[in-house]
């Protein structure tokens, strides 16, 4: 267990537990209410260094979980190889109380072949899709362009160097599912991390970004940089003045950065059930949706299903790009 390990308080609430029981029971009528579960501590594998903020939502989510079940949780840091470390140590276990964070990261690490050591999709059973997020294109003040058509018509002069945290992330593929679309010149400067890009955007070595709203939320209130547009279907409440894609009429460049909760395959699905109504809960606890909020990400809790189909559609995705724009991941 990693230095990073935190085990919440056991907590025993029998009142609360018997009527979060009854709600995560309920929509299944064949989940029996014999089922004695969790039987022993459950395990979270964030995919992150502790300290940062999935981390910090999924700790809060651990202990709102330990305070309505009278469970012990665990939530333990493995971060490297695109979430494929803690990935494969879930997998590995087999167990029905270990659980992972996982993020649209492994849609990405799935779409660059060979890179994932896992079959995400056949590997792992999708429980909940915790939160998501738009990404967002913004610009150093000094060449954000107004349009897209000027936007393609800077590029062609001189290619448009961008920054993202890391080759084959939600950002770098919504980037370049831009570059595809549009056929703007645009040139990719990886970095070990967004805090890093950001830097260099900041002090002006790189103009152009596509990231998280939580990293550039601040620098775009405060001018430093320029909102040009956002990568989903609606505009992002905390930045309802930055348009949509769709709204500058690239209607195919629609992205997201999504939180999700997966177990091993063979997790019997009563549990899964009954985990995914405790989660959903959960998400709305005021503490949890702050916590995410503060992230940039719109609480959620939609079942597995729509975590299921969401990964699938983002691995087929980014497959594409990933095929087109000739992307591989430096070894």
């Amino acid at each position: 267990m990693s230095g990073g390990d935190h085990v919440t308080g056991l907590f025993r609430r029998e009142f609360l537990f018997s009527g979060l029981a009854a709600l995560t029971m309920a929509p299944a009528g064949h989940v029996s209410a014999e089922v004695a579960w969790p039987k022993r501590v459950l395990r979270f594998f964030v995919p992150f260094a502790a300290g940062g903020g999935i981390d910090t939502v999924t700790r809060v989510l651990a202990d709102t979980i330990s305070k309505s079940m009278g469970a012990r949780t665990v939530v333990e840091n493995k971060p490297g190889a695109m979430g494929g470390l803690a990935a494969r140590e879930v997998i590995r276990s087999a167990d029905d109380h270990t659980f992972l964070v996982g993020t649209s990261a492994i849609a990405g690490a799935a779409a660059l072949e060979g890179q994932t050591g896992y079959d995400p999709v056949n590997d792992l059973m999708p429980v909940t899709l915790i939160g998501s997020t738009p990404l967002v294109m913004a610009f150093a003040p000094d060449m954000a362009p107004t349009n897209v058509a000027e936007l393609v018509e800077q590029s062609q002069r001189e290619p448009i160097p961008y920054a993202s945290p890391g080759i084959g992330t939600v950002s770098h593929l919504s980037a370049e599912l831009f570059r595809q679309t549009t056929g703007a010149k645009l040139s990719h400067v990886p970095y070990r991390g967004s805090s890093l890009a950001l830097q260099d955007l900041l002090t002006g070595r790189v103009p152009m970004t596509v990231d998280l709203p939580s990293l550039l939320l601040e620098p775009i209130r405060s001018g430093q940089l320029r909102g040009f547009a956002t990568t989903g279907k609606n505009r992002h409440p905390a930045l309802p003045e930055v348009p949509t894609m769709i709204e500058r009429g690239i209607t195919n460049v629609v992205s997201e950065s999504w939180i999700g909760i997966l177990a091993p395959k063979n997790t019997p699905s009563q549990f899964v059930e009954q985990l995914n109504g405790l989660l959903s809960i959960s998400v709305q606890d005021s503490l949890v949706s702050s916590r995410m909020k503060d992230l940039g990400y719109v609480p959620n809790g939609s079942d597995g299903r729509v975590l299921g189909e969401t990964l699938a559609q983002d691995i087929q995705k980014w497959t594409q790009v990933v095929r087109i724009g000739g992307i591989k991941l430096d070894l």
